[in-house]
């Protein structure tokens, strides 16, 4: 480099500002002045330019007032309007610019609020509390930008969204009408009372067996057809069949043909509960039913596959349906919900200090939240019985899993055994 030549150029190059600064002075003075401070910036040497800085004052934009006024107050659309109004004369002002860039700033952080809210909302889809809770995160998002046309077109297509999946204020299993203590006792032989004697047994057994005898299968008003298929997160979309005149048989959710799924299938909504199992019990006579009200709802634990699988020989009988255990294919296939899944939130074991505060033990097979096709608690809670070209396996993982771990891939191999920490949920065939 030449020091000769770069003092030439920095020189002509002071002029030429020097130049377009005294013409730019004559239509806009303010602009003139902050392109005199840059050029006394580059060039602080220039004699020139220093005069100029010093002849040319910087005028405040005269709206910055009333533009600050609607930032404040949240009308970010207004502020734009005000700012865009000014835009061609005080683009230059330096308290414009400055106004610009906290605008610009305010509006890119609401606008990626506004997308983790849609993507709230697509994760919600049908499901009522969800949505509930995409309504809080957009109010607190519309109190921000007060005056967004978008956030009201939005605030109606969610309100209407809302409005459609609202639980009825009918429950919608009105089907089941007996409690446990009500079934016992339509199924238990005249002059003998549920007990747990031998005598009360034998008397129940024989009941059960004399009911079943004359049993004719109820029609269920909630049939499993295909026209729920890929709807289980809708109440309405949940099916059964009726075990008795005052109960009905597990929920159920069907899934969709796909993925080399042929047809669709019912899948049970949930890990099949105590309450379930009890009802076998009163009604087939062939075990104990527990009568806890505090557990009904937790996932039925500590019976074998034998046992299982006399279950659901006696719920296919008992409905004229096909009941059995799902295979693995089909049961990961339900459970992916064709990646249709929650916030990873599963019964297992987290530990905060080396205290162990989640996945203690077994909660109710109807909390969480479910998949996009209306499964619940299928990673998690309990591990569940499925069938793998004729051995037994275990999906999803179990409360007793670290959480980190827990997954639907979760597979294992299970001797059939009663344990703590197995339960199963159901597979129904013949879908209309």
């Amino acid at each position: 480099t030449n020091p000769t030549r770069y003092a030439e150029f920095s020189k002509a190059s002071a002029k030429i500002l020097a130049d377009r600064i005294s013409d730019l002075r004559s239509t806009n003075e303010n602009a003139a002045a902050g392109l005199a401070q840059t050029a006394s910036i580059l060039f602080p040497a220039d004699a020139t330019l220093a005069a100029l800085r010093s002849e040319l004052q910087l005028q405040p934009w005269p709206g910055l007032a009333e533009a600050q006024k609607a930032l404040k107050a949240g009308n970010l659309t207004l502020a734009t309007e005000l700012k865009d109004e000014a835009e061609s004369e005080y683009s230059t002002y330096p308290d414009y610019v400055k106004y610009t860039e906290i605008l610009d700033k305010r509006i890119t952080a609401l606008n990626a609020e506004y997308k983790a809210y849609l993507e709230d909302k697509e994760a919600a889809g049908e499901n009522y509390d969800d949505l509930r809770v995409s309504k809080r995160l957009f109010q607190r998002l519309k109190n921000k930008w007060l005056d967004n046309p978008d956030y009201e077109t939005e605030e109606k297509a969610l309100n209407r969204l809302i409005a459609k999946h609202k639980p009825s204020t009918k429950k919608f299993l009105t089907a089941e009408s007996g409690s446990l203590e009500e079934i016992a006792a339509t199924n238990t032989t005249p002059g003998t009372s549920p007990t747990t004697s031998t005598t009360a047994n034998t008397s129940r057994a024989a009941a059960a067996a004399k009911e079943a005898a004359s049993w004719e299968p109820i029609t269920s008003d909630s049939e499993c057809t295909g026209r729920l298929a890929g709807y289980g997160k809708r109440a309405k979309a949940v099916c059964f069949d009726m075990i008795h005149a005052k109960a009905r048989g597990p929920l159920m959710v069907v899934i969709p043909d796909g993925e080399g799924m042929d047809t669709s299938f019912a899948i049970s909504k949930y890990e099949i509960s105590i309450s379930d199992w009890s009802k076998y019990c009163i009604l087939s006579g062939a075990c104990q039913p527990i009568k806890d009200k505090a557990v009904k709802n937790d996932p039925i634990t500590e019976i074998s596959l034998q046992q299982v699988e006399e279950y659901t020989s006696w719920l296919s009988e008992r409905t004229g349906k096909t009941y059995r255990l799902p295979t693995s294919i089909e049961w990961e296939y339900a459970a992916n919900a064709a990646g249709k899944q929650p916030k990873k939130d599963y019964n297992c074991q987290v530990t905060v200090q080396e205290k162990l505060i989640k996945g203690t033990g077994v909660v109710s097979v109807k909390s969480g939240k479910s998949n996009g096709w209306g499964l619940k608690n299928y990673v998690g809670n309990v591990q569940e019985w499925v069938t793998n070209d004729g051995a037994t396996l275990v999906r999803g993982g179990a409360y007793t899993d670290p959480h980190a771990k827990c997954e639907i891939a979760i597979a294992r191999g299970h001797s059939g055994d009663a344990d703590a920490i197995t339960g199963f949920r159901l597979i129904r065939e013949d879908i209309l």
